[in-house]
């Protein structure tokens, strides 16, 4: 199952059964896979992304690749010149640390879980950390991906329960993007050029994709 892939032609992924799942590294150039390592006492190994020097992020976490519990999850780095994980969790976070975009400069996003339950979207740059709430949100926000201009795409949902997508700049302010028409759409990637593409519900809350292009 791929989740990611860079300007390089190399994507990320997890591959497994109903009880494992294993982060892969995918070539286009060289047609060749490379597993990562399995982590100790984790059932599934989610590889998220990866940037165009090869460093990787994903998460670990119990249940299976159907069912996968968000709550205990752990986010890694994968450093490909020491072959080695970083492990991090977000300063307050009860649990779940998800790391779900990186980009060139080595800055992560992604979201956490505080004591409330509440998820939060984060920036992590080296050791700093930034959160973040989309306005308007009721319990939920998440980053999905960043560029490396520092532009962060994610999703949220609003305290009727209805799901938007954004765009975080990186002075903080939020632009809001909302197919028209549809009843809920999140934003699941972005470029440099700031191009985006993610998903939508129509009114019977099938998903469909979309691609949006800047002008």
């Amino acid at each position: 199952m791929p989740s990611a892939t860079n300007n390089l032609g190399v994507g990320i992924g997890v591959y497994g059964d109903s009880t494992m799942g294993h982060a892969a590294i995918y070539s286009l150039a060289t047609g060749t896979w490379t597993t990562l390592p399995d982590i100790s006492g984790m059932s599934i190994n989610y590889g998220d992304n990866i940037n165009d020097l090869g460093v990787a992020v994903g998460i670990a976490g119990s249940g299976s690749l159907d069912n996968f519990d968000y709550s205990c999850s752990v986010a890694w780095i994968w450093d490909p010149l020491t072959s080695a994980y970083s492990f991090f969790s977000v300063p307050g976070a009860a649990s779940a640390t998800c790391a779900n975009g990186i980009n060139d400069l080595g800055q992560v996003a992604g979201g956490y879980l505080d004591a409330s339950g509440v998820d939060h979207g984060f920036l992590k740059d080296g050791e700093s950390y930034t959160t973040f709430d989309a306005p308007g949100t009721g319990n939920s926000t998440g980053a999905n991906q960043i560029n490396n201009k520092g532009e962060i795409a994610g999703g949220y949902y609003d305290a009727s329960g209805y799901n938007h997508g954004y765009v975080r700049s990186p002075d903080g302010t939020f632009t809001i993007v909302d197919v028209p028409g549809t009843s809920g759409s999140a934003v699941q990637g972005i470029n440099d050029r700031g191009d985006l593409c993610g998903y939508y519900l129509d009114a019977s809350g099938v998903a469909h994709a979309y691609v949006a292009l800047k002008r």
